[in-house]
């Protein structure tokens, strides 16, 4: 979804990340207009091949899952607990992807409790339906200009 974000175009027919892809935008926070630099490592084993050097100083990690694909929800802790020991002030955002579909095996509840669990924000995106693809890199921006950690009283399902 970074490409689409980045593009401002719905790219359904991408081919997948290899190896490591990095994407570059603009979003503006407080009147001011923030660069972010995403490392996409879909692909990757957490703390392999990724390596977790790269990980030490980041700002917000980002943690997707396709709703209709029940493991890459079960693995989200194998990417959760290196990030946190890499670098344990960033934010966290976690992002339901595909929220298009019928068939989800993963709820939104479930989700969200795995969020305020791990201390993170909840959104559902769709690069088909254009839904929060772009509320999802200003909650990332939002996020990193003020370096906060998220309160697990705050309704973080956006819609």
């Amino acid at each position: 979804f970074a490409s689409s974000w980045v593009s401002g175009e719905q790219t359904l027919d991408s081919a997948p990340t290899r190896g490591i892809a990095l994407w570059h935008g603009v979003v503006e926070v407080n009147g001011e207009p923030l660069e972010l630099e995403i490392w996409d490592p879909q692909g990757q084993s957490a703390g392999k091949s990724f390596g977790l050097r790269v990980l030490q100083n980041a700002a917000c990690f980002v943690f997707a899952y396709q709703v209709d694909d029940r493991q890459s929800f079960t693995s989200l802790p194998l990417w959760v607990g290196p990030a946190e020991r890499a670098s344990p002030g960033a934010a966290k955002v976690l992002v339901a992807t595909k929220c298009d579909l019928e068939d989800a095996q993963v709820s939104d509840e479930e989700a969200q409790a795995f969020a305020t669990a791990h201390n993170m924000q909840f959104i559902r995106t769709s690069v088909v339906s254009g839904l929060n693809i772009g509320e999802l890199y200003q909650l990332v921006g939002e996020s990193v200009k003020n370096r906060q950690t998220f309160s697990p009283s705050v309704d973080s399902v956006a819609e």
